[in-house]
């Protein structure tokens, strides 16, 4: 297949297996089966698409599989070619986002889309559209659209195409290279597409200018003469565009520019005429009158009537006479009221000069000097003259002035106000012993004038002269004083120079920092200050002027800088005594020093060349310092000093008046304070017998302070450390331990005194905790002393705490010890309302009551409100549990409750504890704490429970304390009977009364109200239905007694206790029998009294020890049934205890002692056995055969019979064995299987 295809041309594949060809994968293009024409199994034929382009080709099988062909080349033919034949719009708008279609043909895989060159981002819409945006820098040109992916045939352009017309971009200013301008000079305006501009305008003007160097980036042109003001419009007159861009922005914004090249001429006196001479003077570009007068500033003044234009070049005005003197800068107002830049300066003077003063007033000759005045414009000579002697004068005059500031001559000042001279040199000619000291007069002229003359304008200073040293000489002076000197000439920047009185050798120099004249204008006085130290004992001084150097002072005496030579020892620790060698006078008070610390005891020793002193604390290895009068000075070696020995200064917590020691518990974290406690390596404690106890591990430690915990075996006294020179300190703080030797109780209530005991107990008190584990202090009461320095402290329990151990605090510590035991907190009831005067209770109504020290997890519901009294207790459940907070800041525990029955009688109420595990099943409150602590935490007053007189509501022999039915409401000495009720609680008495025959009441054996509104009562009542010969059966009513009054069910609907004579069966027979046995049951009381009876008899259990089985009953009479021996495999061989059931727990057990039961013989039941013997019935045992296991195991008392499968010479037998208990194997049976 390799050959040069094109689009929408033919193809032919040849090979084999080709008839499962599925389709055709030319690069990215799929071939689909529907454009194929398979030929047989060899070959496949069909036709391209028209976008296809050069690429490896794969033949693509039904499975999936594919064979690749290699790359193969498509050409365009022309009719393939790519064509543009129109672009819409063709005229750019100046958006960056605008977009343009291009319609044409053939637009398969397009890859380029140019505007001029520049590449634009495209979308192909169709092979006929292109939509393309515009960029931003797109040229004036056609627009090509070209494919690199596609080629046409050889020497074709068939894959790029070009409009037929151009596009003109809209040109985009982005910035000219000047915002102002003179006439002709050039402009660079910078922006996009350019390329198509040919013309600009300058606003307001029409004019079009031509521009040069045009990109289309870039291009210039030159500014027009007269007013232009505001943006450029660029212009395009190309491809039949007719474009006009106004440049926005204040990038783009252009004014032209007026310029004062030259005034003639440049000085002139005030109303002078002048030309001022430049470019661009129109009537439009400047500030103008009808009358071509031009408004001028001159010199800061505006003139709208002096100045009038003459041409575009030339200006001509006078100056006006408000104009100030000197340079002034002359400037035109633009059209629009703006000031040019552009201006030039002129000199203007209107007066003579006049001078007023020199700055400095005195020098020596050659000293340049300032001469302040007006006017001293166009100087060009200054006459000095000396006042004593006019014959002695000097002018400066011609080249002398300059404006350089360096150099002789006069310098003049562009404020007109001052100018410079340098004193010449000649004045001071012929003076040799006079000091050469004189005043000078002086006078200026020039250009406009003479000034007046300024007399002793200027002070010719002599030669320096010391007279005496203020003071006097015999006070010795300290380096770094100050003194002055007294004479003439004594000039403030003098230079002093300091020279030995013995040697005079020279010292150095200090510079005069000050002066002082006196009346008549003479420096008398010059003020200095000393260097900072004299290697003499005295000086001179020499003083260094302006007018030369000065005679020599008298000696002053100084202090001489200090030496330190030596000392010994040259170690030691604080305290030791130190002696130095070396020059000392002048030694100051605390004027040894080791490091920065001052000596002790410092002393003379041998006149000033020897001291003595001793090394002070807190200081280290350093060198010492003396400090005289004549300075410092620093010793070559440095002091070896140890450390201070530690300094144990107190204890923390420390004591507290009136003890004078502190108290700690064992284990305690305590602080040691004092000094140099970092050298510390160990502390030490005595132990009892007076012995060491160490520390060395501490949990903190610092200079001043170490933290650690009290060691095991320490005993009271003082600390000792040890530090690591080995040297031992003792504190002067003592201590003592307190022990914990008991308490009177962890029980007790709000405001219960509790007292505590140990050593060392005085001062203390006890804390609790309250519910949030803050500290809540006991209210102290008192401490009493029972042994050496054994104390009891009593405090009482404190409210709003809860359970947790005590801690002991006082005496500045705040947590002494801490018990192991646990306090509780038992609740105190505080209040209780909602009661009757009498302090009754009505059944159901609502109370509150109030507690202390009852906090916990109360929740509705709880029965946790009790009341005791007689020997009995209940509890009342509350409805809610909360905390209220009272005007003091006090917490309460308030539960709110309705009154419940179940407590009779007078007692007193308490609160159960929370700590209590009240909730648990098997909580029992007699064994409980609070019931053991009962007696402290009732109230005062008894209370009883109101209740209303009792009713009935239901009778029942069950628990549902109802029934409508005769049965549910018999009774015996087996059956209990339930009362329903209410107000039940109170009952004293259960009776019974109108049976037959007899109207009395009688008890009940027994009965328990379980609730207010159910009683369990338990019969016989009195001797009626009671067993034996006194059994009487009979009906009547239930009536219970309460002190609120009787209840009886005779009003009931269904009314009535009805009393039965209870199960009674006394003989059976046979004693024994195998399964299915009859067995006959006699009740012999009913021959003898009729009380007992068999008429509830419902079935008959049979009692294995470790089995049950029943048999039904048939009743004859109420004295005869019989039952049959139930079928239970697990019975056979056992005796069986006969149980007969009548109503409901209506139970006896059939205990065969019926002797002289009527009709039978009494000889039968000679051996009454108690029990019925099962007899076997005839065996028969099932068992699985055994297969591929071992035999049953046997044991002493155990025999095995099984049957398993042998294979005996190769054929399997069943083979029935027993193993005896003595391991003897018999064989029973085999059977070929």
């Amino acid at each position: 297949m390799s050959e040069v295809f094109h689009p929408n041309s033919g193809f032919f594949i040849s090979g084999s297996d080709l008839e499962t060809t599925n389709r055709l994968k030319w690069g990215d293009v799929n071939i689909s089966l529907d454009r194929l024409l398979h030929q047989g199994s060899t070959g496949v034929s069909g036709a391209l698409t028209p976008d296809i382009q050069t690429s490896e080709v794969f033949v693509i099988d039904a499975d999936g599989s594919a064979v690749s062909l290699g790359e193969q080349t498509v050409r365009l033919k022309e009719v393939d070619k790519i064509s543009v034949n129109t672009i819409s719009p063709a005229f750019g708008d100046g958006n960056p986002f605008m977009r343009l279609t291009i319609n044409g043909s053939n637009f398969y895989r397009i890859t380029n889309v140019r505007f001029g060159g520049t590449e634009s981002v495209f979308e192909t819409i169709s092979p006929t559209e292109i939509e393309a945006s515009v960029p931003i820098d797109a040229r004036y040109g056609k627009i090509e659209v070209h494919s690199s992916t596609r080629s046409g045939e050889a020497g074709t352009t068939y894959n790029t195409a070009s409009s037929p017309n151009y596009f003109s971009p809209k040109p985009l200013m982005r910035s000219i290279s000047k915002k102002s301008a003179l006439p002709e000079e050039v402009l660079t305006i910078e922006g996009y597409s350019l390329s198509s501009v040919d013309g600009v305008k300058f606003l307001p003007s029409d004019d079009i200018v031509l521009p040069f160097n045009v990109t289309n980036n870039s291009l210039k042109v030159a500014v027009p003469y007269g007013a232009t003001r505001g943006g450029l419009v660029l212009l395009s007159s190309k491809a039949g565009a007719s474009l006009s861009v106004v440049g926005l922005g204040e990038d783009n914004q252009f004014v032209h520019s007026v310029v004062i090249d030259s005034i003639v001429p440049n000085k002139a006196l005030a109303g002078q005429s002048i030309t001022l001479n430049g470019s661009n003077f129109y009537s439009e570009t400047l500030s103008s009158t009808s009358e071509d007068f031009v408004k001028v500033n001159f010199g800061g003044i505006d003139s709208t009537e002096a100045f009038k234009l003459v041409d575009s070049e030339k200006i001509t005005g006078t100056i006006p006479l408000g104009v100030p003197t000197g340079e002034n800068w002359v400037s035109l107002y633009s059209e629009v009221g703006e000031i040019y830049p552009l201006g030039n300066t002129i000199t203007v003077s209107g007066q003579a000069p006049a001078i007023s003063s020199f700055n400095p007033s005195y020098g020596v000759t050659g000293t340049k000097v300032s001469v302040a005045g007006e006017n001293l414009i166009g100087i060009n000579k200054i006459t000095l003259t000396d006042e004593s002697d006019s014959t002695n004068s000097f002018s400066v005059t011609g080249l002398g002035i300059s404006t350089k500031s360096k150099g002789k001559g006069l310098i003049a000042s562009s404020l007109q106000n001052r100018m410079e001279v340098e004193i010449p040199t000649g004045f001071q000619s012929g003076y040799s012993s006079g000091e050469g000291r004189m005043y000078l007069k002086a006078q200026v002229s020039g250009d406009f004038g003479v000034s007046n003359t300024l007399r002793s304008g200027f002070l010719v200073v002599g030669r320096p002269i010391i007279e005496s040293v203020v003071g006097g000489t015999s006070l010795t002076r300290e380096p770094s004083s100050t003194g002055s000197l007294s004479g003439l000439n004594l000039l403030k920047n003098a230079k002093i120079k300091i020279s030995d009185s013995v040697t005079s050798e020279d010292l150095g120099f200090v510079m005069s920092t000050g002066t002082e004249m006196n009346t008549f204008g003479q420096f008398v006085k010059n003020l200095f200050k000393l260097p900072p130290s004299f290697s003499t004992t005295g000086i001179k001084l020499k003083v260094f002027g302006l007018g030369g150097e000065s005679n020599l002072s008298e000696t002053i005496p100084v202090y001489k800088k200090p030496t330190f030579s030596g000392f010994t020892p040259l170690s030691g620790e604080a305290g030791t005594a130190v002696f130095a060698s070396g020059y000392f006078s002048g030694l100051k008070p605390s004027g040894v020093l080791l490091g920065d610390v001052v000596a002790k005891d410092i002393a003379f020793s041998g006149g000033s060349t020897g001291i003595s002193f001793l090394v002070p604390s807190g200081a280290n290895s350093e060198f010492f310092k003396v400090m005289t009068s004549g300075g410092g000075h620093e010793s070559k070696n440095k002091f070896s000093l140890m450390p201070d020995r530690p300094d144990l200064t107190g204890l923390s917590p420390s004591f507290s008046s009136p003890l004078s020691y502190s108290v700690f518990g064992e284990g305690q974290r305590l602080d040691i304070f004092g000094a140099n406690l970092n050298l510390v390596d160990e502390i030490v404690f005595f132990d009892q017998a007076g012995g060491d106890v160490s520390k060395t591990v501490f949990a903190s430690k610092s200079a001043n302070r170490i933290s650690l915990n009290l060691p095991e075996n320490a005993y009271s006294g003082v600390v000792r450390s040890k530090d690591r020179f080995n040297r031992m300190s003792t504190g002067t703080s003592s201590f003592n331990i307190a022990e914990f030797s008991g308490a009177s109780g962890y029980y007790a209530k709000f405001e219960e005194d509790i007292s505590f005991s140990g050593k060392y107990f005085s001062g203390l008190n006890a804390t609790f905790q309250d519910e949030f584990l803050s500290g809540v202090s006991g209210v102290y009461q008192s401490t009493s002393e029972e042994s050496d320095n054994g104390f009891t402290f009593i405090t009482k329990v404190p409210r709003d705490i809860v359970p947790s151990r005590i801690k002991f605090s006082g005496n500045n510590n705040d947590s002494i010890f801490i018990t192991n035991e646990t306090f509780f907190p038992l609740p105190t009831i505080t209040g209780v309302s909602g009661n009757s005067s009498d302090n009754g209770l009505t059944l159901n109504s609502s109370i509150r009551v109030s507690g202390v020290n009852s906090y916990g997890g109360y929740q509705s519901g709880d029965a946790v409100i009790g009341i005791t009294g007689g020997g009995k207790h209940s509890f009342l459940p509350v409805n809610s549990f909360s905390r209220v907070t009272g005007s003091d800041g006090t917490k309460s525990s308030v539960f709110d409750l309705s009154v419940s029955g179940g407590f009779t009688g007078s007692g007193q109420l308490f609160i159960m504890s929370p700590w209590e595990d009240y909730k648990s099943p098997d909580f029992a409150f007699p064994s409980s704490k609070t019931s053991e602590y009962l007696s402290s935490i009732v109230t005062d007053n008894y209370y009883r429970i109101v209740y209303p007189a009792p009713s009935i509501l239901g009778l029942a022999n069950t628990d549902i304390a109802y029934s409508s039915s005769p049965a549910g409401r018999r009774f015996n000495e087996r059956i209990s009977g339930w009362i329903s009720g209410n107000s039940l609680s109170p009952v004293t008495g259960v009776f019974f009364s109108g049976y037959t025959g007899s109207p009395v009441l009688e008890q009940a054996a027994d009965f328990v109200a379980l609730s207010n509104n159910l009683i369990q009562f338990a019969p016989p009542f009195g001797s009626y239905g009671a067993t034996g010969s006194a059994g009487i059966t009979g009906s009547g009513d239930i009536i219970i007694k309460s002190p609120e009054g009787d209840a009886t069910t005779a009003g009931m609907s269904q009314s009535g206790a009805f009393l039965i004579a209870p199960l009674s069966v006394d003989v059976f027979s046979p004693h024994e029998g195998t399964t299915g046995t009859v067995i006959n049951l006699y009740d012999n009381h009913t021959s003898v009294g009729g009380a007992a009876s068999l008429d509830y008899l419902s079935k008959i259990s049979f009692e294995t020890e470790n089995y049950t089985g029943e048999a039904n009953v048939t009743v004859y009479s109420r004295a005869y049934a019989t039952t049959t021996v139930p079928t239970v495999s697990l019975f056979e061989g056992r005796e069986a205890t006969l149980r007969a059931h009548g109503l409901l727990t209506d139970q006896v057990i059939v205990n065969n002692t019926g002797a002289g039961l009527a009709g039978v013989d009494d000889g039968v039941f000679a051996y009454k056995p108690y029990k019925f013997r099962v007899i076997p019935d005839t065996p028969a045992v099932q068992f699985n055969v055994l297969s591929g296991r071992g035999a049953p195991e046997t044991g002493p008392s155990r025999s095995s019979m099984f049957t398993i499968v042998e294979n005996i010479d190769g054929v399997d037998y069943y083979v029935t064995k027993i193993i005896n208990p003595d391991g003897r194997e018999i064989i029973m049976n085999t059977e070929k299987v």
